[in-house]
């Protein structure tokens, strides 16, 4: 049975793609309660409905379980499928050209033209597709990502119901049938932006992502930029300090300051701090003026330099300066 122990990615890692081009991969820590619900969901062959604010690391678990599964071969076994308000289950499953075959059939003129016109020349597998139909060995299933399902409407979810609890689907047009020997890894994460169905909810196993406390955050922090060295930076304690005064005081006037500062969010936030950390003035004006920034930093509520990067509303901004 496959278990997840969520310490392969420990450590950033570049991985080429098949173009030629590299992602990197950057360090994924779940804690005690996450990989207890993925191995539940391994162990269930259910679906795993994560939610949580925006920036929690939600859509991370999948490519983070897929890259423990497959090393760096995990992109052969891993999709993503981001959901859009306008997006509907069928592109999930497959799509049918009917357009590019017509036309093909206008311009055939001989046989091997005619040959080229079969139906299922025309098919292109979509994310879940691709899922099903790569799932076939037991020791390797799928990893699919059905990210932010909350976008689309509530049909949307429940047009799924069938395919997730089959694990299979018919193409109509050619009457192919796609079929997963072995049930596929699928991570569905949603903001709560929607309700979602209950026929759905009823299918998926669920766990929420709460927001990280100062331990876990400066954990998270020492993984990302100093490769898990046991170094102790002063700047970690500070920055942490003054994100989660800023969340709690966020917190508590929400009506007035919008949307709360994320895990994203925050790590945008100390790279900028540990990018100018250190640096002495240079004599370039702008520069000096961004260090000279970086050295506001405090332990403080009121020493937030570069806030930009924090807060995303003007309305947020403003509230936050009036109050500190």
């Amino acid at each position: 049975m496959i278990t997840y122990r969520g310490t392969a990615l420990d450590r950033s890692v570049e991985i080429t793609r098949s173009d030629g081009k590299t992602d990197t991969l950057h360090p994924y820590l779940p804690d005690a309660g996450l990989r207890k619900a993925v191995n539940l969901a391994l162990m269930l062959q259910r679906p795993l409905l994560l939610m949580g604010e925006p920036g929690c690391g939600k859509s991370l678990l999948a490519k983070a379980l897929a890259y423990e599964l497959y090393g760096t071969d995990f992109a052969n076994y891993y999709r993503e499928w981001n959901i859009k308000s306008t997006s509907k289950a069928q592109e999930g499953l497959y799509e049918y050209d009917h357009i590019r075959r017509l036309a093909d059939a206008q311009i055939a003129r001989t046989d091997a033209d005619r040959e080229q016109l079969l139906k299922t020349n025309y098919i292109r597998l979509g994310p879940m597709g691709q899922a099903f139909a790569n799932s076939q060995q037991a020791d390797r299933p799928f990893v699919l990502l059905i990210d932010e399902i909350d976008k689309a409407d509530i049909d949307f979810s429940n047009d799924l119901l069938n395919e997730l609890d089959k694990g299979e689907f018919t193409v109509t047009e050619t009457g192919q049938q796609i079929r997963a020997s072995v049930r596929p890894i699928v991570i569905i994460t949603s903001n709560g932006e929607r309700d979602l169905s209950d026929a759905f909810l009823r299918r998926c196993l669920f766990h929420h992502i709460a927001a990280f406390d100062r331990e876990r955050l400066a954990q998270i922090v020492k993984y990302r930029f100093y490769s898990n060295a046991p170094v102790e930076v002063p700047l970690i304690d500070k920055a942490v300090a003054v994100y989660l005064a800023i969340r709690t005081y966020m917190a508590a006037n929400k009506f007035s300051t919008g949307k709360n500062v994320s895990t994203a969010e925050f790590l945008d936030w100390y790279r900028v701090l540990d990018f100018y950390d250190g640096m002495q003035p240079t004599g370039d004006p702008v520069l000096d003026e961004l260090i000279a920034e970086r050295n506001e930093l405090g332990g403080a509520l009121r020493d937030v330099p570069f806030p930009q990067v924090l807060l995303k509303h003007l309305n947020s901004l403003t509230k936050f300066q009036e109050a500190t």
